[in-house]
């Protein structure tokens, strides 16, 4: 005699593997303000300025998946952010008042980037876009040169970055705290090319601008597994049918 215990287990096991698993999304926005920031330079110290730096902006408003949903399996990231930067180039008078002078400035590279932080610094960079900024000023005999040059842009998504982030930054109730918009400057990355000129009164000064952007993130995920239709009625039916022979 089959043991009724038994073959409802055996029945409900079936129906739950033939239940419905496919992969599903959902997205959250967030948002990062302005980040700004800019080095001067001298020609008689091109490698100096002010070192190194890393400003940022938070993401604010993302959330983290749900884990009661499903699993996670996949982050995509979504922005449209615009970017810009300028040189300005100025100098004192010329060493001989009687011949021309010129300024030629450029910075290896700059760079506008969503990035990932885990806390000990940026670990990753999700989006991102990299300038060369260069400025060239000359003047007429007796004449100090000065000049201006600038750059514009947009960088933009989706872009996925599920392989650059540990998905466990991204799992719970809270938010999402390791994800900002910033800009890079390596000041030691400097060149001048100067004519007819005091090194130590030349000048070139940068500014950069991030400007604050939506953020998306859309969670790839697969669901918790719901019963089909077909399989429910079928455990209806079952459970009808037992039900009945007990009364019996």
């Amino acid at each position: 005699m089959i043991n009724r215990a038994s073959l409802v287990a055996t029945v409900v096991a079936s129906l739950v593997g033939s239940a419905w698993v496919q992969a599903d999304t959902i997205s959250t926005t967030g948002s990062f303000d302005s980040v700004s920031d800019g080095n001067s330079y001298v020609a008689s110290d091109p490698l100096g300025g002010n070192g190194f730096s890393v400003p940022s902006q938070p993401v604010t408003g993302l959330a983290q998946f749900d884990p009661a949903l499903g699993t996670l399996t996949k982050i995509t990231l979504d922005v449209s952010a615009n970017w810009s930067w300028q040189i300005d180039l100025s100098s004192n008078a010329p060493l001989d008042g009687g011949l021309p002078s010129s300024i030629d400035f450029q910075i290896d590279f700059v760079q506008f980037f969503i990035g990932y932080d885990q806390g000990g610094g940026v670990t990753g960079v999700l989006l991102d876009v990299s300038e060369s900024p260069n400025a060239i000023a000359s003047a007429a005999p007796g004449d100090s040169p000065s000049g201006t040059n600038s750059n514009n842009g947009t960088f933009s998504g989706p872009q996925d970055i599920t392989s650059s982030v540990t998905l466990a930054d991204f799992i719970g109730l809270g938010s999402v705290t390791t994800v900002g918009g910033y800009l890079a400057i390596p000041s030691e990355a400097s060149l001048f090319d100067i004519d007819n000129l005091e090194a130590s009164d030349t000048y070139a000064d940068l500014t950069m601008l991030l400007e604050g952007a939506d953020v998306t993130l859309t969670y790839e995920y697969t669901p918790v597994p719901i019963p089909e239709p077909a399989s429910l009625a079928m455990l209806a039916l079952l459970g009808g049918t037992l039900i009945s022979r007990r009364r019996r």
